[in-house]
């Protein structure tokens, strides 16, 4: 199973944001990173955004990924 992934330490910012968010499409680690992003970051959710979020987006390594038990 695929997981993909955004790490907050990979992009610095003023805030210093440590959070790592996963998720098992593409398309809901978009949504989630864009929240967490206006959220906590102050981004304004637009379109350019949000192409430039998608493209920063990685497949999590083997060990990263979470299986359900």
């Amino acid at each position: 199973m695929k997981r993909y992934f955004m790490d907050c330490r990979d992009y610095p910012s003023n805030v210093n944001c440590t959070v790592s968010l996963f998720a098992a499409t593409r398309d809901e680690l978009l949504e989630a990173v864009i929240l967490h992003r206006r959220d906590v970051h102050g981004n304004r959710d637009t379109p350019q955004f949000r192409e430039t979020i998608a493209k920063q987006l990685k497949e999590a390594p083997p060990l990263l990924r979470c299986h359900r038990l």
